[in-house]
């Protein structure tokens, strides 16, 4: 499944030209063989890219995802893995985490020197670092908005769903393996941001996790027996 969504890269992406392009990404694009790199966060989408046009918006966001869930699974083994390299018939694919929840994708040619370049990129994550500290501050372009009174909000009550939510990674588990702790980890804070957790919204947090089942039958598998704990 991996391989062919990379595979399915070579498709027109969609129009960037709201993409603020950080100047590390210009002494990357000088390196012999690179065709662009591309910074994703998985909360704010594609911040940044000078990838070819035909390396497609939604595909980069996918391998963007698959190379996140791979390091993962490389920490769960206890493998602290810096720069995920994939090489493919036309090109190799590096994937750099740069913090927390972005990662850096570098498209190079299939000859090219790829560790000289990722060397590169090594020694600009820092750089890249400092750069969405200060492009997450920086406030929206346009006419300065009227100010508004503070209002507090009302903070719902959460119930106590530790033993559901752990109902939930167990079922996971049987259809992802030993990362479904880390993953569900993920996506229970994205699920929480979508209002407070209640018993009620946890068949959403299950199709939330459906999407990283690749496997059919695992992931209705999977709907059954989330199915089953939340009727208990």
């Amino acid at each position: 499944m991996f391989l062919r969504n990379c595979v399915s890269l070579l498709l027109h992406r969609a129009d960037g030209s709201g993409w603020i392009m950080p100047d590390v990404f210009k002494e990357i694009a000088v390196l012999p063989g690179v065709a662009g790199s591309c910074l994703f966060s998985r909360s704010r989408g594609n911040l940044s890219s000078d990838l070819p046009d035909y390396f497609a918006e939604n595909k980069v966001q996918e391998v963007a995802h698959h190379c996140a869930r791979l390091m993962q699974m490389g920490a769960v083994a206890g493998l602290d893995l810096q720069i995920l390299a994939l090489a493919f018939d036309r090109f190799t694919l590096l994937a750099m985490p740069v913090d927390k929840e972005t990662i850096l994708l570098t498209v190079c040619e299939a000859d090219s020197n790829c560790s000289l370049v990722a060397t590169t990129i090594s020694m600009l994550a820092g750089e890249l670092q400092s750069w969405l500290v200060q492009s997450a501050a920086a406030p929206p372009a346009g006419p300065a908005a009227t100010p508004q009174p503070a209002k507090k909000k009302q903070a719902a009550p959460e119930e106590n769903l530790d033993p559901l939510l752990a109902g939930i990674g167990e079922a996971l588990a049987f259809a992802i393996g030993p990362v479904a702790g880390l993953v569900l980890d993920d996506y229970v804070e994205r699920w929480r941001e979508g209002g407070a957790a209640a018993k009620s919204r946890l068949a959403e947090l299950a199709e939330m996790l459906v999407q990283e089942i690749d496997d059919a039958q695992l992931a209705t598998d999977f709907r059954k027996r989330v199915a089953g704990l939340l009727k208990g």
